[in-house]
């Protein structure tokens, strides 16, 4: 038998330890697998295929409904945000019967919402169901998209528990482990490393979402969390605030690139490096990178993961790839980044292979732009876009500038660097940028920050 398939069984037959907190404090193990049967005969059907939106932030509510969706046919999906319009985005995209929900938020009108009442849900008798195909699609993940427009992916019981089993081994995660979340657990990243992996490897999990510093600094010192779970933004506020290692073990970021200058800090103040996670949501996880000597702009591919560089992009192929991604003949996809190999075992991401733009007749690395950009004094930050000009005939570059400097200022120095076809021909600074819940750019608010003359 296939080992991958015994772990899945393995795990939807019960808890290893039924009287652990999965939710410290809250939920024990034997709570959420009580609760996966209770989701399962008040929603789910064992016979008829169907599209449930999940839309919650308890992580032991969204670890319950994926044990549920294990055993039964059922496709759950999961919304990029919990606003009135993303959701009818979604449901205009992907019509579900119902949603399962542990808020009162607008929801469109053609579905009935059914707020969980988890503790009442919790007195149901646990029971083991028959497990489905490991290469069922059970998830699908409605992301914003990387120009703005949303995208949603598919994933299998192996993609996504595949990763939490292969992380959870990685890195050694424990029953004596403890999660923190800077996160909501809505996107890849918050639900492999707040509900999967805890859940794979008996873990307990932190209750709230932190945000702010002083939240940060409680989970770790009086709730005696041993991993962090964060983004670049949260890393970055952190820096100076006097963070301290308690029993912290494990720092993780993802949703983009850490700043060194937050990732020393971060070091300097706890003795911990930062490891980061690359990857994205079609592709699931592919290679990590750590610390601050020599080295630290390379990746280290995960060892279950394939790839290869041609014509200086990166291939990647794994047992983590979304179902409906277009493959190679040998099964690789194209991630969209350019790399260039460091040695025979890492490599070194470049920019974004969609970031060449032509102006004026002439080819401008708007990644090379940003790069250059943020390397200014007095700049922490910078967003590079390619737009077309009013006549919709030529492509002008526009610059976001996050940081404590003058326009003119800027448009000086910018000249002395910069290609004539390469300068930013509208240009915006602001005291931050602004990111989501997730830490992702937020499109929407960045956009309306461009419209403003």
């Amino acid at each position: 038998m296939d080992p991958f398939y015994e772990q899945l069984e393995q795990l939807v037959s019960g808890p290893r330890y039924p009287e652990r907190f999965y939710i410290f404090s809250k939920y024990t193990y034997k709570d959420i697998y009580a609760l996966s049967t209770g989701i399962q005969k008040a929603f789910f059907s064992s016979e008829r295929e169907e599209t449930i939106c999940l839309c919650a932030m308890d992580k032991g509510l969204v670890a319950a409904a994926f044990l549920a969706a294990m055993t039964c046919p059922v496709t759950l999906v999961i919304p990029h945000s919990f606003s009135e319009s993303a959701l009818s985005d979604m449901y205009h995209t992907i019509p579900f019967s119902k949603v399962i929900t542990d808020q009162a938020i607008p929801f469109p009108p053609e579905v009935e919402p059914f707020i969980v009442d988890t503790q009442e849900m919790m007195k149901t008798e646990f029971s083991c169901g028959d497990l489905r195909s490991p290469d069922s699609v059970f998830l699908k993940l409605f992301t914003g998209g990387s120009t703005g427009t949303p995208k949603i992916w598919s994933k299998t019981i192996r993609n996504m528990f595949g990763e939490a089993f292969f992380l959870s081994n990685k890195f050694n995660i424990s029953s004596d482990d403890r999660f923190a979340a800077t996160v909501p657990p809505i996107h890849i990243y918050g639900l492999l490393f707040t509900v999967l992996v805890p859940l794979v490897a008996s873990a307990s999990v932190l209750d709230s979402v932190f945000t702010f510093p002083h939240e940060i600094h409680r989970s770790i010192s009086n709730g005696r969390a041993t991993v962090l779970v964060s983004i670049p933004i949260h890393y970055k506020a952190l820096s100076g605030s006097g963070v301290q290692r308690a029993s912290l073990r494990l720092a993780f970021s993802s949703a983009g690139k850490l700043n060194p200058v937050d990732g020393d800090a971060f070091f300097k103040q706890t003795g911990l490096c930062v490891t980061e996670i690359y990857g994205s949501t079609e592709s699931g996880g592919i290679a990590t990178r750590f610390g601050l000597e020599e080295g630290e702009s390379s990746y280290f591919p995960y060892d279950c993961v394939d790839w290869k560089i041609k014509a200086d992009r990166l291939f990647v192929r794994s047992d983590f790839v979304s179902p409906e991604i277009f493959r190679t003949d040998d099964g690789f996809i194209d991630t969209g980044d350019q790399a260039e190999p460091v040695g025979k075992d890492r490599f070194k991401l470049i920019g974004r292979a969609d970031r060449i733009v032509k102006v004026a007749g002439k080819r401008v690395d708007i990644e090379e732009v940003k790069n250059k950009i943020i390397q200014l004094a007095n700049v922490t930050d910078a967003i590079v876009i390619s737009t077309k000009s009013q006549t919709g005939r030529e492509n002008e570059i526009w610059a976001l500038v996050e940081g404590k400097v003058e326009k003119n200022e800027l448009r000086q120095q910018l000249m002395a660097i910069l290609e004539p076809c390469a300068m930013p021909r509208r240009i915006k600074i602001v005291a931050n940028i602004p990111v989501s819940s997730t830490g992702k750019y937020d499109k929407a608010a960045i956009e309306r920050i461009f419209q403003i003359e």
